[in-house]
């Protein structure tokens, strides 16, 4: 196994934790979150230095993956929604900067988005057992579905920038390095390693 950036993106409660304990637990993996950083926000700032981070440790021998959980695709994302258009254009030109260099850093980005309808049916069940930023991820969900397979983004801004230049480029399907995760195939405890063998097979 060699070293390797693993970005991990999607909505609220999509399986994004359950895959990176999972490389946690059976292959060691450094796990960077936007939240390690001290104002625990994700703002545009956190996010260089997630890309720099990353590229250290990814360059250096016989260490385990490093895992980002939440970079510039939730960034774009979230923006697009739930940020005021000023916000959104300063957000998307910040990821236009730096976008070449994040995608020679990360070996796979790892979209995860199991079946829209079962796993809005599982967010509500995780609201009433933890606290939850947002409480509406059907739009989150179909942004993230838009920008793997290429769709229209409903939103004007991101349809002038980011969002149309994926959609041009037939979205991040045609990425070599990008797949898709559906938790709901991993239920079970860990001690069955198939959230970890998808893993070795996709990602390592």
């Amino acid at each position: 196994m060699g070293q390797k950036v693993i970005q991990i993106e999607g909505p609220d409660g999509s399986g994004k934790s359950y895959l990176a304990q999972a490389l946690i637990h059976d292959y060691k993996a450094a796990y960077i979150h936007v939240s390690n950083y001290p104002d625990k926000k994700q703002t545009i700032l956190q996010h260089e230095p997630m890309m720099m981070f990353g590229d250290d440790w990814a360059h250096q021998r016989n260490l385990s993956p490093v895992v980002l959980d939440r970079h510039w695709l939730t960034l774009f994302v979230y923006s697009m929604i739930f940020d005021s258009q000023s916000d959104q254009v300063r957000v998307l030109n910040f990821i236009g900067e730096h976008l070449q260099q994040w995608r020679q850093i990360a070996d796979r980005i790892v979209f995860c988005l199991p079946p829209k309808q079962e796993y809005l049916t599982r967010f509500e069940k995780i609201k009433t057992e933890r606290p939850e930023l947002y409480t509406d991820m059907s739009k989150v969900y179909d942004a993230f579905w838009a920008l793997y397979y290429g769709k229209r983004l409903d939103n004007p801004v991101c349809h002038t920038l980011l969002g149309r230049w994926l959609m041009d480029n037939g979205g991040m399907a045609t990425w070599h390095n990008v797949r898709i995760y559906d938790y709901t195939q991993h239920l079970e405890d860990f001690g069955n390693r198939e959230p970890a063998d998808w893993a070795k097979e996709n990602l390592l």
